[in-house]
């Protein structure tokens, strides 16, 4: 194995080796973290090799260090489940003595749904062969051999089937390396052969660079080279999709037919692309053609399994639903559905066809791509129709019980309306944190026990539990549902979570939707909340943020994700610097990328007049008002001019607790426990926060960063001022599954805390080194 900066994933990686191999042979490429000494606790034969931009010249140095009749190589983020460990230990025993290569399953999970692949991978190499790897990027080794006097020699192969190697990435170190090698090479004047041109179309069109992917696609067609063009083929035609050149990428499609045969993948795009332009017939024709391939490993190309069945009954669903042919789209929507059960895709399709059936129990969330022109949009709610009449409709609800999801203060006061109400069904409450337990008389479930009420009435109440509870809905049918905004809040409060739904389901399942960042103005706040969440409390020198870095910055992130569900304009305190709030609110409030726009304020302050005029103009954005008692001293006032104003605001009053995050003390806890910790955090899941230029992924993290009260590895934040494969950094970034150092001096919010309690001096802490250290 060659290897870099691997510490999340080596261990996992070798701990399902080590029952079969005779040498553990580790090199590492400069490594500077725990990778080296994660290694040696499998083996003492780890070297060093200094990278010079050739991984065909690592691997071949750590060839040159094997002792084995064979060699088998790995990647760290490779995974080799007990089974296929078993198998490969009885290989051992029954490979006939004249293989000299075998292959095995390579599956790989790129992202999620249709991206995963599957290819028979050259494995286990006769070590006595002498082969060489060749290409510094996506490097490979020959499959035969060529003697001095000319004569070709083919290997003898067999295939193992039967065991399959995984590919699951948790981390990209170094997104942009491979193309910056190829652009090294292209520098250098490195002959480019077909091969080369394939793997650079392929690592451009990853680098969102569509014209450029597809002129590397020209070069591999002139070279007629009928492999790489079938490499190459589908990054061209995504290229050309993305953009919106349909006619093209169907010719480009058509013309590679005389040199590849067709593929699940391509009839797919076959039928997309007639699809576009509005060509149905051929599009249900090329669908249908997907579905009629067989998986067939034995022709060794890359084949990607959800096009099989999954991907063209999917397509054909819709098209046959746009056709108003519904029994058959119900067909294909439940035969993608069994080939996927997990598929979201599937459940909220299934959902839209229930409601055209006059079946209410669920929502149309596929509407997007369904709804006839000039259909209703069932989700879409009218915000000036009276709270007595959503009051009145609560009647029906008594048919039965009811599953309300949000925090305990508001659960509690949605029970007692519906109880005033007349309203006497079972209600549940849904809190993971305090499940089997009961509040107020009422039964606490787990999320999880959601699918058991099928057919129940569901209430949301707070955004973050609803966030927390955002994948279970699809696989759950629901008998009404409703936000306890529209129980619960004055006219002129904020009614806009029952659309959220439409948010994040009218994307496809691929959408990379972010769920929310905190924009810092500033670290000026003229309180000093001794619990602050963002930290506040210990800056002794608090300072305002750049305008132009936050602005362009967070543009950055605007551009490269599909949507924010919710931003934060925060401090501080925000309302010191009320002019930024309009520039920002100017400049995103009209984004149709973003769900919402909060403010929260700690009630010292009103709004300026153009700073009120600014926020009623905006939907989108939100006042939220925290009363603290007695600092919080001019509450009443900014109420009334929200009131007034008809500002969208909410109040969250003296008496609710805060969690408590703790001091900047480093917790003497297990890696275990500090992993279990971040798992369960609420921070992560949509308080990722913006300093500057630098994007970290909770306020613990942010904050105490720029305070060096934690440590700031780099692979912990994003520098916005390179937008270099941005969109693949932001993803692994919000996706991240191993705990940040910050996690280490955090409580998580297990416990609760009076808010607002204010401390008279800038809190003490102890500072952090570069090295990581106390100080």
């Amino acid at each position: 194995m060659i290897v870099k900066d691997e510490e999340p994933v080596l261990a996992r990686c070798l701990n399902g080796v080590k029952s079969f191999a005779d040498e553990i042979i580790i090199v590492d490429t400069g490594s500077s973290d725990a990778t080296k000494n994660i290694a040696r606790a499998f083996t003492d034969k780890v070297y060093d090799f200094e990278w010079n931009d050739d991984f065909a010249a690592a691997r071949n140095y750590s060839y040159s260090l094997a002792g084995c009749d064979y060699i088998m190589w790995l990647d760290a983020d490779n995974i080799i489940e007990a089974g296929d460990a078993e198998r490969i230990a009885a290989l051992k025993s029954s490979l006939a003595p004249d293989v000299d290569v075998v292959f095995t399953l390579h599956r790989s999970m790129v992202g999620e749904g249709h991206h995963e692949t599957a290819l028979l991978r050259d494995r286990l190499i006769r070590r006595s062969l002498g082969s060489q790897w060749i290409y510094p990027v996506h490097e490979g080794i020959p499959m035969s051999s060529v003697s001095a006097d000319g004569e070709v020699k083919k290997y003898s192969s067999y295939i193992a089937g039967n065991i399959t190697i995984w590919h699951k990435k948790e981390v990209v170190n170094d997104p942009g390396r491979n193309i910056r090698i190829f652009e090294k090479m292209l520098a250098d004047g490195t002959p480019f052969t077909s091969f080369n041109y394939a793997y650079y179309c392929r690592e451009l069109y990853l680098h969102r660079r569509y014209q450029e992917s597809y002129e590397a696609y020209l070069k591999v067609k002139s070279m007629q080279s009928p492999a790489d063009i079938a490499h190459a083929l589908t990054f061209a035609v995504w290229s050309l999709q993305k953009l919106e050149r349909w006619k093209e990428a169907l010719e480009e499609l058509t013309g590679a037919f005389a040199w590849v045969a067709p593929t699940p993948l391509l009839c797919c795009e076959m039928g997309n692309c007639f699809k576009h332009l509005g060509m149905q017939d051929q599009a249900e024709f090329w669908y249908m053609r997907a579905l009629s391939f067989t998986p067939d490993l034995a022709d060794f190309n890359l084949m990607f399994p959800a096009y099989y069945e999954y991907i063209p009954c999917l397509k054909l669903s819709k098209l046959y639903a746009r056709k108003g042919l519904i029994e058959k789209a119900v067909e294909y929507n439940e035969r993608a559905a069994a080939a996927r059960p997990d598929s979201v895709s599937a459940a909220l399709n299934r959902l839209y066809f229930e409601s055209l059936a006059g079946d209410k129990r669920g929502w149309p969330m596929e509407q997007a791509e369904f709804f006839p022109a000039g259909a209703a949009n069932p989700l879409k709610s009218d915000a000036t129709r009276p709270l007595k009449l959503r009051q009145f409709e609560l009647k029906k609800w008594n048919r039965r019980p009811i599953v309300l999801c949000g925090t305990l203060d508001k659960v509690a006061r949605a029970a007692e309306f519906l109880g005033e109400n007349g309203v006497k069904g079972k209600i549940y409450i849904c809190d993971d944190d305090r499940a089997g337990e009961s509040y107020h008389g009422i039964d606490i479930i787990g999320a999880e026990a959601l699918a058991v009420h099928r057919g129940d009435n569901l209430l949301l109440g707070s955004k973050v539990f609803y966030q927390r509870y955002l994948r279970f809905l699809p696989g759950i049918t629901l008998g009404d549902w409703f936000f306890m905004s529209q129980l619960l809040m004055d006219p002129y409060e904020r009614k806009g979570y029952e659309n959220m739904m439409y948010f994040f389901f009218k994307r496809r399942r691929e959408s990379f939707i972010v769920p929310g960042i905190d924009l810092v103005l500033t670290q000026r706040c003229n309180l000093r909340c001794r619990h602050c969440a963002n930290r506040m409390q210990y800056y002794t020198a608090p300072h305002d943020y750049e305008e132009e870095d936050y602005l362009e910055s967070f543009a950055r992130v605007l551009k490269a994700v599909d949507g924010v569900a919710s931003m934060r304009i925060i401090g501080g305190e925000p309302l010191l610097l009320q002019e930024k709030i309009e520039k920002v609110i100017e400049r995103f409030g009209s984004s149709d990328k973003i769900f919402c726009i909060d403010i929260p304020t700690n009630g010292t302050l009103p709004l300026k007049e153009r700073t009120a005029s600014v926020l009623a103009g905006c939907p989108r954005a939100t006042v939220l008002v925290n009363d603290y008692g007695a600092p919080s001293r001019r509450v009443k006032e900014l109420m009334a001019q929200l009131k007034a104003g008809k500002i969208s605001h909410m109040l969250y009053p003296a008496h609710t607790p805060w969690f408590d995050m703790g001091d900047f003390i480093c917790c003497e806890r297990s890696g275990e426990e500090t992993q279990n910790l971040y798992q369960a955090c609420l921070s992560k899941e949509g308080c990722a926060t913006l300093l500057g230029h630098e994007l970290y992924l909770c306020p613990v993290a942010a904050h105490g960063a720029a305070l060096a009260a934690v440590p700031r590895p780099e692979d912990e934040y994003v520098d916005l001022r390179d937008d270099t494969l941005l969109r693949e950094r932001l993803f692994q970034f919000f996706t991240r599954k191993t705990h940040l150092q910050a996690c280490r001096f955090c409580l998580g919010g297990k416990t609760r805390v009076p808010r607002g309690v204010q401390a008279h001096h800038a809190l003490p802490y102890q500072s952090i080194s570069e090295s990581g250290e106390l100080s």
